[in-house]
C-alpha cells in the first residue's frame, strides 16, 4: 500500500490514488443498538408467583394466597 504511493511526485496523483484506495475499502457494518427500552413489569404475586394458591398451604382456605386473594397479581 505505501509503496506506491511515496513515490508518487504529483500532489493530484497521490490524492487521486488515495481516494481510490479509500473507496476499496468496504464500510464497516453498522452495529444494532442496545435495547434501552424499560424491562417488562412483573405484575404477579411474588408470593405465589401469579398462580393464587400456595399448594404447602392447601390445608388452609384450599391454599388461597392471601396477598393476591387468589387472583395471582399484585
Amino acid at each position: 500500500m505505501s509503496e506506491s504511493i511515496e513515490h508518487e511526485s504529483d500532489p493530484q496523483a497521490l490524492l487521486l490514488r488515495l481516494c481510490e484506495m479509500a473507496a476499496a475499502v468496504p464500510p464497516e457494518t453498522p452495529k444494532p443498538a442496545p435495547d434501552l427500552s424499560p424491562a417488562p413489569v412483573d405484575a404477579g404475586c411474588p408470593r405465589c408467583f401469579g398462580t393464587g394458591r400456595l399448594h404447602h398451604y392447601r390445608h388452609r382456605a384450599a391454599g388461597l394466597c392471601f396477598r393476591c386473594g387468589g387472583s395471582g397479581l399484585r
